[in-house]
């Protein structure tokens, strides 16, 4: 079965101030999650966090550490996660593995064409190979809306 695949069109703020809230929810399920972007990225994210609102952190690791395999949330700056998760969280252009995935979550910077483009020829490859698309944007209150959902009302 394929995975679901989610785009985040992210106009107001960078991948990884919006991702921290997402996490803490999905922690909190027990949901096993990669997440994988840039070197740099991944460590403002893994600094945020540390400081998640109504949480007093969000347990994480780095891909490479002695812990990752069995830790329920990753950090990676590849595409693939030791830890066999089944949400898994792009940025940067990093290639999605979808093997093994219930869900991917692409997240794309709506204010940079080049990745506005990269994101729409995503897209198109992944319905041509039947997977179910979901497309996420942030309203002006800041909550995520389902575009779809929303065009269908």
């Amino acid at each position: 079965m394929k995975p679901a695949i989610w785009f985040y069109h992210l106009e107001r703020q960078p991948f990884e101030a919006v991702l921290p809230r997402i996490l803490a929810g999905m922690y909190a399920r027990g949901d096993s999650i990669s997440v994988h972007a840039e070197k740099s990225v991944l460590e403002d994210l893994s600094k945020r966090l540390w400081a998640v609102e109504d949480t007093s952190f969000v347990p994480h690791c780095f891909s490479g550490e002695s812990r990752a395999p069995t830790a329920q949330i990753i950090l990676c700056t590849d595409e693939i996660a030791t830890n066999a998760a089944h949400y898994r969280f792009y940025a940067q252009g990093v290639e999605p593995m979808l093997d093994g995935a219930q869900r991917v979550s692409l997240f794309f910077d709506g204010n940079d064409e080049t990745a506005v483009t990269a994101a729409r020829e995503k897209w198109k490859a992944f319905r041509a190979e039947g997977c179910e698309i979901k497309y996420w944007k942030q309203s002006d209150s800041g909550r995520w809306e389902d575009q779809a959902v929303k065009k269908a009302a």
